[in-house]
């Protein structure tokens, strides 16, 4: 985990684990997840983008993975409460130093059986890695409620998500149920194919009220317009006196980018119609207030916020390594007689990048940053980035070894 990440964390709140306030005892985070987060256990296993396709995550399984046969238990365990049977997002108001998506590596397991086994096509690990995707996409609609709600904070000055959390803690309250209606429709909008759409919908069909009620925000429309109506139930809830004051109201420096920051500012003021946001000179105009603004995810600057994630081996299975993990595996990297023609016509620069940066992270696993994955509509092909313009391609040759193939412009290739 990167240091300057770690210190942002750490900024104004000190070096800290456990929760700043206990959640309710209904609430459905599992003990693991209570027990790490309050032990301190802070270090994740990857940091992922707040939005955007997740084609940095690495899956630490072999070539060969299989999938386990029907797991019953689980499956009954999400079908009685949807993806929190198997991910939890942890909010930075509760737990500044150890917040973020916690997974259960044999729930994904068999969540990507019991959704997607039966899809033709695909091998287990591509299997498992969509049934990823849909559950940190749905996890990642929690994150941006939690920013919404510290960024309502700011503008009111006033306690939002702890009074939220407290007076709606689980699916007997209709608005933990939209909020988790509106988190599969996310979950649900990421799934390209079609019959990958098709296999999760019928899947989503089982899962508890709330998760199952989806298909009414499919539309953009709909889904604006239900974040609009999430954000006005949790700025309506009733202050609680456990939570604690004054809020924390925006999120930490790592988890919105300076960009965000200074949009979040500029809408602000623009909802207040004020120079200031003091509520006794110039109290929010909240019934102009456009509350799905604050779920955007699309805006200047929300794409580089970032979120960690921590992986929870499988209990019931031989495995203890997670499927996630902090950076890709090293490769080994062949280089074509064409691409080194074409390396040398490239300017200097191109070609530093390539021998100092892009080939050295490539060979030690660090892949962050690079978008190193299979081009488009090919088979073994992959290709990767080197600088902002220009792009390399490979040949998977088998096991770890890959040739490169081709060098050039991002247009050219």
């Amino acid at each position: 985990m990167d240091q300057a990440f770690i210190d942002a964390l750490r900024e104004g709140i000190g070096d800290q684990g456990g929760f700043l306030v206990r959640p309710p005892a209904t609430y459905r985070w599992p003990e693991e997840v209570l027990e790490m987060v309050t032990q301190g256990q802070v270090e994740p296993a990857l940091i992922v983008p707040a939005s955007g396709a997740l084609r940095d995550i690495v899956l630490a399984v072999e070539e060969d993975y299989r999938l386990p046969p029907e797991d019953t238990r689980r499956n009954s365990e999400i079908d009685q409460r949807g993806i929190e049977a198997i991910a939890w997002y942890i909010s930075f108001h509760t737990s500044p130093a150890a917040w973020g998506i916690y997974i259960a590596d044999d729930g994904v397991e068999a969540f990507a059986q019991h959704a997607f086994g039966s899809l033709p096509g695909l091998s287990d690990g591509e299997k498992l890695r969509l049934a990823l995707q849909v559950v940190i996409d749905h996890e990642r609609f929690h994150y941006w409620t939690d920013v919404a709600c510290a960024q309502i904070e700011f503008a009111s000055w006033r306690p939002i998500y702890l009074p939220y959390l407290l007076n709606h803690p689980d699916l007997s309250s209709s608005v933990c149920q939209l909020e988790e209606a509106l988190a599969n429709s996310r979950a649900w909008r990421t799934v390209k194919a079609r019959e990958a759409r098709m296999a999760l919908e019928t899947h989503l069909r089982y899962q508890p009220p709330g998760y199952r009620d989806w298909n009414r925000y499919r539309s953009p429309n709909a889904y604006a317009l239900g974040r609009r109506q999430l954000g006005a139930d949790i700025h309506s809830a009733p202050a609680s006196p456990a939570a604690p004051a004054p809020p924390r109201v925006l999120p930490p420096a790592g988890a919105l980018s300076k960009e965000e920051r200074r949009a979040v500012t500029k809408q602000l003021l623009a909802s207040a119609n004020a120079k200031r946001l003091n509520p006794a000179v110039a109290p929010v105009r909240w019934r102009a207030a456009p509350y799905e603004w604050f779920f955007d995810e699309h805006r200047a600057g929300a794409g580089k916020a970032q979120i960690p994630i921590r992986s929870i081996p499988s209990r019931h299975r031989e495995r203890v390594r997670p499927f996630l993990v902090p950076h890709a595996r090293p490769i080994v990297v062949q280089e074509s007689p064409r691409f080194v023609a074409q390396l040398r016509k490239l300017a200097k620069e191109i070609q530093q990048k390539w021998e100092h940066k892009t080939k050295p992270s490539l060979e030690t696993g660090d892949w962050n940053g690079l978008k190193f994955d299979k081009k488009a509509g090919s088979k073994d092909v992959w290709r990767c980035r080197v600088g902002l313009r220009h792009r390399a391609e490979f040949q998977h040759l088998g096991g770890i070894k890959y040739e490169a193939l081709r060098i050039g412009s991002r247009e050219s290739l």
